[in-house]
């Protein structure tokens, strides 16, 4: 059964709790260092929810779907990898369109949150270090892209990074259905299957150029083409047994 996670504030102390069938259990200890679960309940009307995650980096990989290339030829032969500032996470329902660009697309993507430190990993023990899972969306002002750049300027303005406020671990995400909604109407339908490389495999790959810390994330690439959103848009991205993100575009 996936166990889904959050940090918390409840009785004016910080701390992590997990979901089981609609109630809320406290966690002992630090989820980057050793932790357990207890049975001890917790009340849901005294908790304040918090995200779990807190990143020292974001590595973006892009093209990493087998829906997204047109000829074979197109195929990626290494893992296609930028970095995102810390600043445009966002976990906030009103999310800013930047006054620099007329152009922003939004995909949804699987986010890996990393539990542990790692350098030169091997792609058989990269599972190992994995805390878990939250539901990302990754936006590009378009009409900011640098050609001889990858993405560069453009996937780096503040809020570009929407991620849940959740973290869910032990769960199968071979081939999760993958849904994003704009103003109600489903404009993403695909799955977390067909990735170029696997989880793993883009781990390893990335713990070989820089060493990896607790709580940084990985978005995995979009399955499916990035959706043109503008001011007063609602959007709704969701990652079947994972979670959603609900936000308004201001």
């Amino acid at each position: 059964m996936a166990l889904i996670i959050n940090k918390a504030i409840y009785n004016n102390d910080e701390t992590y709790v997990y979901e089981r069938l609609g109630h809320l259990y406290k966690i002992d200890g630090d989820l980057y260092q050793n932790y357990s679960l207890t049975v001890e309940r917790i009340d849901k009307d005294k908790v304040k929810l918090l995200p779990p995650h807190n990143p020292k980096n974001i590595i973006g990989v892009g093209t990493n779907y087998k829906a997204m290339i047109k000829d074979e030829s197109d195929t990626p032969r290494e893992p296609i990898i930028f970095l995102k500032p810390v600043t445009t996470i966002t976990y906030e329902e009103n999310i800013p369109y930047p006054n620099l660009s007329n152009l922003v697309k939004a995909e949804v993507e699987l986010a890996v949150v990393m539990g542990r430190k790692c350098k030169e990993v091997k792609e058989e023990e990269a599972e190992s270090y994995i805390l878990g899972y939250t539901t990302a969306m990754d936006f590009t002002a378009v009409d900011k892209l640098v050609p001889s750049a990858i993405w560069n300027v453009s996937k780096m303005f503040d809020g570009f990074t929407p991620l849940g406020t959740f973290l869910v671990k032990d769960i199968d995400i071979s081939n999760l259905k993958v849904t994003l909604n704009k103003n109600s109407k489903t404009v993403v339908n695909s799955s977390t299957e067909g990735m170029i490389f696997s989880i793993p495999y883009l781990i390893s790959y990335i713990s070989k150029i820089m060493t990896l810390m607790p709580g940084d994330i990985i978005l995995t690439g979009t399955p499916w083409e990035a959706i043109e959103i503008v001011k007063g848009d609602s959007v709704k991205a969701e990652i079947q047994g994972i979670g959603k993100i609900v936000g308004k575009i201001v």
